[in-house]
Parts: structure tokens; sequence; C-alpha cells
């Protein structure tokens, strides 16, 4: 059936309005207004209330529109099955018991579920026992929007560009579909079956939608755009991805905390041994230049959000920080220079310590470092969602738990967009280099702890060349810092910020090179 019904669709610009009235309560009744110019105020608030009143009789005519409205939907289905539909034949009563089939209109009462906020709501369905596919492009869709912002925002849902296609092509998106199984239209009754019955809610959904959702566009040219908020409730997928750290110069003089590292040593020389701490100088030298490094990372959970005029996501992520080596450096290859200061000195070696010294910190390597990181992530950035899940957009006077929807998922007033089912944002990897400063205060700290434990080991060269020259060639370990074992030191923190995402790249769902159509 799906292939009588598909429909392409470009809309430019839906706006819908909602306000508050002046005792700050949520004002459905501008949006029959919208609809319904022919009903005074008082028989408008007879569809949609947020406070106990006696029912108000409506016209045999006035009813009519508000019956056109309802069945709009079901109208525009049912012309896309009826369409191609060839003249109707007559069947014999043999012919007719040859036939079975099952009905295209589906009827549902469903009463709400105890212990919810919708536990004395009746809910009333109608639906198509049918597969829909649709491609459609909506230039700007903004619903709900008031005079007064909640959350900074001052539309319940305000997304530009918004397309919806098949999840892959063979012949280019436009000619893809989603496809939308079982689509139907609920009303939530409070009150059924007294003389104070009324709508509460209404929402439009389908047992399952399936397909690529996609929203604004990533230019690379750091013009974002697509959702600037969303009242609903979706979760995703656990993520992974990898991201590219940008180079960086650690404990040096581009080093923007201007960090310095304690490092404990213990010498043991022919005249002299003792332990002693130093102290690094970041503006002197050159510090130790990290290179660019892969890091890996995924999460245990996925996004959330659920709420009204959500503007952000956060998402927690691990990963492991691959080994880091250094160069070979020495006081003719002076790759990696410190300038150290003693800090701390025990033992007969004091009596011949000065400083300070130049300490070249000749190759060795860090390792068993963990990273946890906590993506903060406009919802401009995330362009591309593929669906598999129940899809409803809702508007309600009061918060309605639908039924068949998760316990969290209660939506709130105003209009309300859900997936019911986790949905996909694919590979999550940054498209630009990742800055890794921020994590070097905690580096440092590690190193130190790592030095407190496993002092550096300096002989009769070390003692003499500084004794003499004023500096050290120090072959560095293999440091593991034991961050990856328990009780060891902590994972690396650090917050990212509205990043890129390389996967999260636009496809046009358009002929040709428009960008929308």
């Amino acid at each position: 059936m799906s292939d009588v019904m598909r429909r392409s669709m470009t809309i430019r610009v839906v706006t819908v309005t909602a306000g508050w009235d002046g005792g700050g309560y949520w004002n459905p009744a501008a949006l029959i207004r919208s609809i319904l110019p022919g009903l005074s105020v008082s028989q408008q608030q007879t569809l949609f209330s947020n406070r106990r009143r006696a029912t108000q009789s409506l016209s045999r005519a006035q009813l009519g529109r508000v019956g056109l409205l309802l069945s709009g939907f079901m109208s525009i289905a049912l012309l896309g099955i009826f369409s191609s539909v060839p003249a109707m034949v007559e069947l014999t009563e043999n012919e007719m018991s040859e036939v079975s089939g099952q009905a295209l209109m589906q009827m549902a009462k469903t009463p709400g579920e105890v212990g919810t906020v919708s536990q004395d709501i009746m809910f009333y369905r109608a639906g198509l026992n049918a597969a829909m596919e649709i491609n459609m492009n909506i230039e700007k869709l903004q619903l709900g929007c008031t005079a007064n912002a909640i959350n900074g925002q001052y539309c319940d849902i305000d997304i530009d560009h918004l397309s919806l296609s098949g999840a892959s092509w063979d012949e280019g998106r436009p000619n893809s579909s989603a496809l939308l199984t079982r689509p139907f239209i609920e009303f939530a009754i409070d009150n059924d079956g007294t003389p104070f019955r009324e709508v509460v809610g209404f929402r439009l959904s389908a047992e399952n939608a399936s397909g690529l959702l996609t929203m604004g566009h990533n230019d690379g040219a750091g013009n974002e755009m697509g959702i600037n908020s969303l009242s609903g409730y979706m979760t995703t997928t656990p993520v992974s991805g990898t991201a590219q750290t940008a180079p960086a110069n650690f404990a040096g003089p581009g080093d923007p905390f201007q960090t310095e590292l304690l490092i404990s040593a213990h010498i043991n020389a022919a005249f002299a041994d003792g332990d002693l701490v130093v102290r690094t100088n970041p503006a002197e030298g050159t510090g130790i230049n990290l290179p660019s490094l892969s890091v890996p990372f995924s999460s245990a959970q996925g996004a959330v959000i659920n709420g009204r005029r959500q503007t952000s996501t956060s998402l927690d992520v691990t990963g492991t920080i691959p080994q880091i080596f250094f160069p070979a450096s020495s006081n003719s290859n002076q790759t990696t220079q410190l300038r150290a200061y003693i800090e701390d000195c025990i033992g007969s070696v004091c009596g011949l310590t000065g400083g300070p010294y130049w300490v070249y910190a000749n190759q060795g390597s860090v390792n068993g470092l963990q990273l946890a990181a906590t993506f903060n992530q406009s919802l401009g950035f995330i362009h591309k969602i593929e669906v598999d899940s129940p899809f409803s957009l809702s508007f309600q006077s009061d918060p309605v738990k639908w039924p068949g929807t998760a316990a969290a998922n209660v939506a709130q007033q105003g209009w309300w967009m859900s997936f019911e089912d986790m949905v996909e944002l694919g590979d999550v990897s940054p498209s630009e280099l990742v800055d890794i400063t921020q994590s070097f205060p905690q580096l440092a700290t590690a190193l130190q702890n790592y030095f407190n434990e496993n002092p550096l080991d300096l002989g009769f060269g070390q003692a003499w060349t500084g004794l003499m020259g004023g500096y050290m060639n120090v072959n560095m370990p293999n440091m593991h810092l034991q961050n990856d074992v328990p009780g060891g030191t902590p994972p690396l923190g650090m917050t990212l910020e509205d990043l890129r995402l390389g996967a999260q790249d636009v496809i046009p769902n358009c002929w040709g090179g428009a960008r929308f159509c």
C-alpha cells in the first residue's frame, strides 16, 4: 500500500503561536483562535482549559469547523490511498467469500496510566492500518511562540531547514522516503463521561517512524543553524568517535597555565649523595612539546533531551590517551629543555648544589593516561538523526503522560516533540582539533605523584655536569602513570564545548546544487 501513499512536500514556514494569560497560565485558546476565528473566546477555551469550569455549548456550525480541522490529518492520508484506486467492481457471493482483509481505520479508547499525571484522563485514538511514505522539507518550523521567554527561548519548537527522508538512497535523497507505520491522531479528554469533559491535548503520531531527519546545515565556516529550541523527549544510543588533539606546549612558554613541574630525584655519586626536589620554571627553556594524538572515546550512556525549550545537551565520554614519546634531547640537541630550581634537598649533596640547572629530558615516554570528558553541545550543532522509533508531535494545556510512552516522557504544556526509542547520532568524532591544555594542571599532578613514588636516579655523570657545567642530561623513564588502574591517578578531566561533528554534515534533500528547497 505504501507505493500509493507516497507524498513529497515542501513547506516554507510553519509558525503557530500560543501565549500566556494575565494570570500566568498557558493559554492554548490562541491556537484555536488562529484556526477557528468563528468561535468566541469562551467557546474556544472550551476545547482546551487549564482550570475547572462548566462546559459551554458550541453551535452545530462551529462543531463542524472543529471536526473539519481535526479530520484534516486523516483526510490527507485517505486522499493518498484512494486517489489512484480504480472504480469499484461488483463481486458475487462466491467471489466475496474468497476475499479476506482487515479494516483500514483503527479506533481505540485507552484510560490513563495509574499513578501518573494522566490517571484521570481518557485517550481516544483514530488511526490508519497502513504505511505511509513521505519526503518533506520545512524551511522554518516554529510552534508555541510566546511574548515571554522560557529558558531564554520564545518558541516551544524552533527549527530551521527541517527535512525528512529515507535513511538511505540509491538515486538521490529527494527520491527516498521516510516510512510512517500506522499513523494516528489521539485526543486526551479530562473528566470523560461527565458534563465537565474537556480536551486537554492532542497528538499526531505513528506507531513507528523510520528515516533520516536533518536540521539546518553545517557549512564548515562556523555558520551553524538548525535546532534553535526544542521542547520534547529524545534519547540517543551510546556514542563513539575519535578526537584528534592539537599539538601543545606543556610546562613551557606556550603553556597557557604556565604549569610548573615538581620532580623528585636521588643522586648517588662517588663524592656525594642525597635526595632533592626541583621545580621547573615554564618561562625558561622549551618545555615539553606534545604531538597531535588520536584519542578514541565512547560513552556508557547516550545523550538525553527532556524538557521545555531546550537548547543544549551534555554527554560524558571516556577514552585512552595513547603513549606519548619524548624526543631525543641533550645539551647539544636541546629539543626538550627545562629550567630547574632546587626546591628541597636532603643529604651530603646539598652542600654542593646551587642551581638553577638546565635539564635535558632525553627520550622516555608517558602512558596509562585515561580521559574523562564532558561534551556540552548546543543543539544547533546536531544536524542529523537516524530515526527508527515511535514518533509524535503533541499539544497540551497541562502535562500529559501519553499512552505507550516512557515513564520519563511526560509532555509539558505547549508543543512537545517525542522520540520514544533511542535515536542514532552516528560517529561523533569532532572535525576540528581538540585543545587539551585544560588538562595540564592535572597532568602535572600525575607526574609529580609518579616521581614521588619513583624518583629519578641520577649518577656521577649528571652530578658532575650539574656541578661543573650547570646542566644535566637525564634519560627519562617510560612512565606508567597508573591512570588506568583502580586507586591510580584519576582520569584527566576535560569539558568540551560546541564542537563541530564531522559525521553531522547534511546532505540536502534537493535536486541539483541547492542547499535547501
